[in-house]
């Protein structure tokens, strides 16, 4: 599969492959009601954060599950993490109580090996131990790329030196690196709690306002005395100078790729039939709309007090608008599967069936969806 290339905002190069369909279209529609226009029946549903919080099932997630299977609805789980492996993912969610299959399961590192098996490249790879488990059958021969998942183990000077040689000397003009996520700082479910003084959930960060709060409530966590743990990101920013450009390939969240090759395993190709179910208004949300899909932010997990009033820009011109202008916003994972899986998907009533159309407000307005199916 061929691609194009653009540069998005933040001046990295992103390749789009041919065959994604309808981006221009719903990126360019920012006024008329695209939920009611297109056929939404592709699920992407992000896990941490939306469906558990650690150790902790979210209410509702196992009903939102089961109502999928049962309304016969094409969905994946998703997980960004780029250090662990689908099997540890699927050990991990079994144990809480969230048992789904293998194929309903999308990662990050399953996203790179996609990437990396449609265009041909055999990678050197800087990877967990775990995750490397996923990378099984992947010709790693005379490697032509560099790939770099968060691996903490392996983040040394000596691992810094074979990539940035091999970068430097490995023929073709095709992007030499590629980055599984971009994280500045290791996410993690354990955060600070300054008013007990003990570790609680990530979601103890909804009480914070602004991006400025959050930066210095990270700050004050690690001056508390818990350690930096820093992300893929500053070391994959220090292997770009040895790129010729600044051509660093993004193949995890919140790239589009990520959530193209999500929706390729579907079994689609038009990212407008498909919605992104998440609690991160960044990563989640903004990330899927910019993708040419629809947005579903969820009231749980990272997502802060306000987050659906963040402007963003997206289209071609740009425009600025707030989140919550092109997104569906609900309180738990199950509102929005009970929300966006009735097939009440037509605003016209002569297509639709006999009897009361379904009203729902969405982006701050109501609409009435007529039903063309179950």
């Amino acid at each position: 599969m061929q691609s194009s290339s653009y540069s998005n905002k933040k001046g990295l190069v992103v390749r789009r492959p041919d065959g994604i369909r309808g981006v221009n279209e719903y990126l360019n529609n920012i006024t008329v009601n695209e939920w009611g226009r297109s056929s939404i029946d592709r699920f992407l549903i992000n896990l941490s954060g939306t469906t558990h919080d650690g150790n902790k099932l979210l209410e509702g997630s196992a009903r939102a599950y089961a109502k999928l299977k049962m309304r016969n609805k094409k969905f994946r789980y998703l997980n960004g993490s780029s250090s662990e492996s689908s099997s540890t993912t699927l050990k991990h969610l079994a144990s809480i109580g969230f048992g789904i299959l293998k194929q309903e399961l999308y990662t990050a590192v399953t996203s790179t090996r996609d990437y990396l098996q449609a265009k041909n490249l055999r990678p050197h790879l800087v990877v967990t131990d775990d995750a490397l488990q996923d990378f099984a059958g992947i010709n790693t021969m005379h490697p032509n790329v560099v790939v770099i998942g968060y691996a903490p183990e392996k983040f040394n000077y000596e691992t810094f030196a074979v990539c940035f040689q091999k970068i430097i000397t490995m023929p073709g003009k095709h992007a030499k690196l590629i980055a599984i996520d971009m994280g500045r700082l290791r996410d993690t479910t354990q955060r600070w709690c300054f008013e007990n003084d003990q570790y609680e959930s990530v979601a103890a960060k909804n009480v914070l306002k602004t991006d400025q709060q959050c930066q210095k409530y990270e700050q004050d966590v690690y001056r508390a005395g818990a350690d930096p743990d820093v992300g893929t990101g500053p070391f994959v920013k220090g292997l770009a100078h040895a790129c010729l450009e600044d051509d660093i390939t993004v193949v995890g969240k919140p790239s589009n790729e990520y959530y193209w090759n999500a929706m390729f395993s579907l079994g689609e190709e038009y990212p407008i039939n498909c919605v992104v179910i998440g609690d991160d208004v960044d990563n989640d949300v903004i990330a899927a709309i910019n993708a040419g899909m629809h947005g579903c932010l969820v009231k749980t997990g990272k997502y802060r007090l306000g987050d659906e009033n963040k402007l963003f820009t997206t289209g071609f011109p740009p425009v600025t608008l707030p989140v919550k202008d092109r997104c569906l916003v609900v309180d738990s994972v199950e509102e929005a599967i009970d929300k966006l899986t009735q097939a009440y998907y037509t605003v016209d009533s002569s297509k639709g069936e006999k009897g009361l159309p379904l009203k729902v407000e969405v982006w701050g307005r109501e609409f009435e969806f007529y039903r063309v199916g179950n």
